[in-house]
């Protein structure tokens, strides 16, 4: 079992380290660098690591345009809004109150609160999920990155298979027998596979290494 876990802790390191990075040098132009940027990081997940090593999470992609970096972020605000303001409410969960809900305003204008409490006289006190559009220049930003789960698990899984053959081999040795072996064989790419998935392959954007 020792053997086992050794494999895996290597699959584990190995997988860690598996990224890519790019700064500016690594293409002909600065536009070319964020034009790559911008193709690459469209809808996706990335973390924003800024000049003072403080990060921060942007759900929705990012763009650079005129040396900044566009972004949405969410932000709750708490809202108290009067039962004749309110044209229909949506609970995204059964019950009627302190819940999830999507809330319709007579303008049709669509609210999304995370948490809605039913107040005296019907009105409603609830925590509102908007979408702010922010922008800082890159000068402020150290890095960004983002991981690919896909490409993740696929090079967790060819990782697995050497892995797999290294520790099936050295069962045999010790104790001669094939069962440990095969299930080497079978156990190790899978898991490695699950490893590279939670790990992921990363993607690294250097502005300001």
């Amino acid at each position: 079992m020792k053997i086992i876990y050794l494999a895996l802790s290597a699959i584990t390191i190995l997988l860690v380290g598996c990224s890519s990075t790019y700064t500016i040098k690594n293409f002909s132009s600065k536009e070319k660098f964020y034009e790559n940027f911008n193709n690459s990081a469209k809808n996706k997940t990335v973390k924003v690591t800024l000049s003072n090593d403080s990060s921060f999470t942007a759900l929705e992609g990012t763009n650079i345009t005129n040396d900044s970096l566009f972004f949405t972020t969410q932000i709750l605000k708490e809202e108290k809004i009067e039962s004749n303001a309110i044209r229909n409410i949506k609970y995204l969960e059964s019950g009627s109150s302190n819940l999830a809900a999507i809330i319709i305003l007579n303008n049709g204008k669509e609210l999304k609160a995370k948490k809605a409490d039913m107040l005296e006289g019907s009105s409603i006190n609830a925590l509102i999920m908007e979408n702010k559009n922010v922008n800082l220049p890159l000068n402020d930003i150290k890095k960004v990155s983002y991981k690919n789960r896909l490409l993740g698990t696929l090079i967790g899984f060819l990782i697995g298979i050497p892995a797999a053959y290294l520790v099936g081999e050295q069962f045999f040795v010790l104790f001669g027998s094939g069962n440990e072996m095969a299930i080497s064989l079978i156990s190790s790419p899978i898991i490695g596979g699950i490893i590279g998935a939670i790990t992921g392959y990363t993607y690294i954007y250097q502005f300001n290494p």
